[in-house]
C-alpha cells in the first residue's frame, strides 16, 4: 500500500479522537470551552439542586437536591479548579509545558547545524538535513517553508511548489513556485492532488489548508481520477474534517456534556411538574 494512503487513513481515524495532537501553545479557546461547558453545568446543578432541596426538604425528594449540589460542586467544580489552576501555574512558571518539547528541541538542534552548513556554503547538506527533519515532522509548515525557500534559491521551483501548495498563506515567491509546480504537471488536477498529499498525514492541517486541498479535489472531473483511491480517500477526509454539519461537530466534541445537560434538565423538569 502506498505511504500517503496509510497517512490519510490514519488522519481520518485520528480526527475522531479529541486532543489527539498536543497543543503547541496555550490557547484561549482551550480555556473558554471548560468554562462554558462545566461552568454551565456547575451553575445548573447548584442552582437547580438548591431549588429542589428547598422545595422538597420535607420529603425524601430533598435528598436528590443535595445529591445534585454535591455532584455539581464536587465534580464540575473540581474540574474547573484543576483546569484553571493548572493553566495558571503553567502559564506563569512552566510555559514550555504547552509546547512539543521534544520536537522543538530537535528542530532547534538541527537548525543550528543547517545554519553552519549555509555559512560554509554547503547548501546540499542543508537541504538533506531539512528533508530529514521534514520526514519526521511532516506537517511542520515552518520546516516546509524553509525547505521551499532554499529550493527556490536553488531555482528548484517545481519541488518547492509541491511542498507548499497546501500552505494557507503563500508569499509571492511561493506562489510563483506553486504556479511552476502546476505547470510542470500540466495543470492536471488529479496529479496535483496526488502529489500534494505525499508525506502529508492531514492530522494538523489548518482549515485554510484543507480548503486548498478541497479546491484541488473539486477540480478533478474525469472519471478515471474520480475512481482513484486518492480521490475517494481525500473525499472521506474532507467530509469528516471540513464538511460535517455543525450539530455533528458539537455532538462529537461535547457528547458527554450534552448528555449530562439533558439529564439535569430532565430532573428539573420532573420536579417542576410534581411540585
Amino acid at each position: 500500500m502506498i505511504k500517503s494512503d496509510i497517512d490519510l487513513r490514519g488522519a481520518i481515524q485520528q480526527a475522531r479522537k479529541d486532543a489527539a495532537s498536543p497543543t503547541t501553545q496555550l490557547q484561549i479557546s482551550s480555556l473558554i470551552t471548560p468554562l462554558i461547558t462545566h461552568g454551565l453545568l456547575l451553575l445548573l446543578y447548584l442552582g437547580g439542586g438548591y431549588w429542589v432541596f428547598k422545595a422538597f426538604n420535607e420529603s425524601a425528594w430533598g435528598f436528590v437536591g443535595v445529591a445534585m449540589m454535591l455532584w455539581g460542586g464536587l465534580f464540575h467544580g473540581m474540574i474547573l479548579l484543576f483546569v484553571y489552576g493548572f493553566a495558571g501555574y503553567a502559564a506563569l512558571f512552566r510555559p514550555h509545558w504547552f509546547q512539543r518539547v521534544i520536537e522543538r528541541r530537535h528542530v532547534e538542534r538541527v537548525n543550528g547545524r543547517i545554519e553552519k552548513d549555509l555559512l560554509n556554503g554547503d547548501v546540499d547538506k542543508a537541504l538533506d538535513r531539512l528533508r530529514g527533519l521534514l520526514s519526521i515532522y511532516r506537517e511542520n509548515f515552518t520546516l516546509r517553508r524553509r525547505l521551499a525557500a532554499l529550493l527556490i534559491e536553488q531555482d528548484q521551483l517545481v519541488a518547492a511548489g509541491q511542498l507548499i501548495i497546501l500552505h494557507p498563506r503563500a508569499t509571492p515567491p511561493e506562489q510563483k513556485a506553486i504556479l511552476a509546480f502546476k505547470e510542470a504537471n500540466g495543470n492536471d488536477a488529479f496529479q496535483l492532488l496526488r502529489k500534494s498529499i505525499k508525506g502529508v498525514s492531514g492530522q494538523n492541517l489548518s482549515k485554510q489548508s484543507r480548503l486548498n486541498l478541497a479546491d484541488l479535489h473539486r477540480q478533478i472531473d474525469d472519471e478515471q481520477g474520480q475512481a482513484s483511491w486518492q480521490y475517494r480517500l481525500v473525499q472521506q477526509y474532507l467530509d469528516y474534517t471540513l464538511h460535517r454539519p455543525y450539530w455533528q461537530v458539537l455532538w462529537v466534541e461535547h457528547r458527554n456534556v450534552l448528555i449530562e445537560l439533558v439529564i439535569a434538565l430532565s430532573l428539573l423538569s420532573f420536579f417542576w411538574f410534581i411540585q
